[in-house]
């Protein structure tokens, strides 16, 4: 599994997640996250409310979406133990430049069993033939080895 992918990944949701913390430290003090002197109190006092509610429901779909997920693959990360997968792209992902290091999403098909992944390759396109090691809960993985399609 590339190092670098998954020291980024991790040290991203390390972030979200001190964010979130002094999130939470700053609604159970019951402080204002932003104090302005150019409106009257009272707008403030919503315009904070209206803050608070809109930061938490991000945090709580970033925690269930991402970060629990990451969270369930530690233990694949340190026993090296990911999932491999070889077969066909079912689908493609040519967004952005022709570069290695972007971040492309796409579905692997091999026989019956289909799964998602995302990993930093070139492009993506359906039918190539792909190698891949990856996480499975977070689906973040690693290209061993892409064949273009023919057509």
């Amino acid at each position: 599994m590339d190092t670098y992918t998954l020291v980024t990944r991790y040290g991203l949701f390390f972030i979200i997640e001190v964010f979130a913390i002094w999130f939470v430290v700053k609604v159970f003090k019951r402080k204002k996250l932003i104090e302005l002197d150019t409106i009257k109190k009272s707008k403030e006092k919503w315009i904070n409310i209206l803050l608070k509610i809109v930061i938490g429901a991000w945090l709580i779909i970033i925690n269930i979406g991402s970060i629990y997920p990451a969270l369930l693959d530690i233990p694949y990360v340190i026993n090296k133990d990911y999932k491999f997968i070889k077969g066909f792209a079912a689908s493609s992902d040519t967004g952005k430049t022709d570069v290695n290091w972007h971040m492309r999403s796409f579905w692997v098909k091999s026989g019956s069993k289909k799964v998602y992944v995302e990993a930093r390759t070139s492009y993506v396109h359906v039918g190539d033939y792909i190698e891949v090691l990856y996480l499975p809960n977070s689906h973040l993985g690693t290209v061993i080895r892409r064949t273009e399609s023919e057509e």
